[in-house]
């Protein structure tokens, strides 16, 4: 990524626009693409599936950070949200289809918030992009199905007197809770849940479960049986310095 756009001797303008997630509106600067580019001044970027747009949080100092859209065509850069506080920062970035962006906005120790992004191009010379800020979300995200581009896998707890149950849902994220009901509740998974892997068309193959001990389950999807899901232990790692992370089966 750094290599590829370094070579560039053109320069990105950064324009400023409003947006929703962050309070403060960002101010115009110009910025060489080897300055912008430099592993100083940018962090955590995500080309989209087209290949045209980027996504990173750029930054000037440790106390000012950006969400910043770089148009590859246009060879043009937006901030499109700026840190209110010095303890707000943001990650988790990621596209989600060609045009669809989400990252996670972290207000501080206790709260964070997804941000969804929407770009819809540029018209006579100024950005149109969505910024969604997500509040009070109250789920958790398994898989954001790139494929579909408009929906998510998410989980959320539910208590039914003193049971705890963990479900898994499929939903619009830029939509309101109401949507976890029946008809979009995929599955239940166990409560103690701490990771998921999903295959490319978000089915999920596999999770990972901690007890009380600290000792971590892999369990592998077996389909269902008698309205309940079958789950089916083939690896268990008791010492916490061992790392394992399936990628295929």
């Amino acid at each position: 990524m750094k290599r590829g756009l370094g070579c560039l001797l053109v320069c990105l303008v950064c324009f400023a626009i409003t947006a929703n997630a962050g309070p403060s509106q960002t101010t115009s600067a110009l910025l060489t693409v080897r300055d912008l580019f430099r592993g100083d001044t940018f962090r955590d970027a995500v080309l989209n599936p087209d290949g045209n747009l980027v996504l990173a949080v750029t930054y000037t100092d440790e106390k000012h950070q950006f969400v910043t859209l770089m148009d590859l065509d246009t060879e043009t850069s937006f901030d499109i949200v700026k840190n209110a506080t010095k303890e707000e920062y943001f990650g988790g970035l990621q596209w989600i289809s060609a045009d669809t962006a989400y990252f996670v906005d972290y207000i501080n120790d206790y709260e964070n918030r997804l941000v969804i992004v929407k770009w819809h191009g540029i018209k006579h010379g100024k950005p149109l992009v969505s910024v969604i800020p997500i509040k009070n979300r109250p789920y958790g995200i398994v898989d954001p199905l790139m494929r579909d581009g408009k929906h998510f896998l998410v989980d959320k707890y539910t208590v039914f007197g003193n049971t705890k149950h963990l479900y898994i849902y499929l939903i619009d994220p830029t939509g309101g809770p109401e949507q976890m009901t029946d008809k979009t509740r995929l599955m239940e998974v166990d409560k103690d849940t701490d990771y998921t892997l999903t295959d490319r068309n978000g089915k999920l193959l596999m999770i990972m479960t901690q007890d009380k001990q600290g000792v971590r389950h892999f369990k592998m999807y077996g389909g269902e049986k008698d309205h309940k899901t079958i789950w089916t232990e083939f690896k268990k790692i008791k010492d916490q310095q061992e790392v394992f992370s399936p990628i295929a089966f």
